[in-house]
C-alpha cells in the first residue's frame, strides 16, 4: 500500500510542478485609486442647486469613491463631492429635482444618508 500511496504522490506532485511551471507570469496591477472631489469645483448654474445628503457609515476614501461612484451614475446630478471626513456629500442636481432618489441610492449596505438642505 505504501508504495502505491508513494507514486501517487509523486505524480501528483511531478503534475503541479509542471502546471506552475507552464503558468504565465502574474499581470496583476491594482486598481488606480479615483480621485474624489472633496468639494464642488465651482458655483451651480442658475438653473440647478447643491443638494447636501449627510452620511453615516463612511470612514475611509474607498467608502467615498464608492458613494461618488453611485451619485454620478445617477443621471440628473452635474457634479458631485464627498467628504468622508465631515460625512457629507454635496451634489449639484436641476432646481426642480427631487432628492429622494439621491437619498434612496446613497442608502446601501452600511451607508445611511439624509437630506440636510433639500
Amino acid at each position: 500500500m505504501k508504495p502505491l500511496l508513494l507514486l501517487f504522490v509523486t505524480v501528483a506532485g511531478s503534475a503541479l510542478g509542471y502546471i506552475a511551471m507552464r503558468a504565465p507570469e502574474p499581470n496583476y496591477a491594482p486598481p488606480v485609486p479615483v480621485a474624489v472631489p472633496v468639494v464642488l469645483t465651482e458655483d451651480p448654474p442658475s438653473d440647478c442647486r447643491v443638494v447636501q445628503i449627510e452620511v453615516d457609515g463612511m470612514c475611509c476614501d474607498g467608502c467615498a469613491a464608492k458613494l461618488y461612484g453611485v451619485l454620478t451614475s445617477v443621471a440628473a446630478v452635474r457634479e458631485a463631492s464627498v467628504d468622508f471626513i465631515l460625512g457629507r456629500a454635496e451634489v449639484v442636481v436641476p432646481s426642480d429635482y427631487d432628492s429622494e432618489p439621491l437619498i434612496a441610492a446613497l442608502n446601501f449596505e452600511k451607508y445611511e444618508a439624509r437630506s440636510i438642505i433639500p
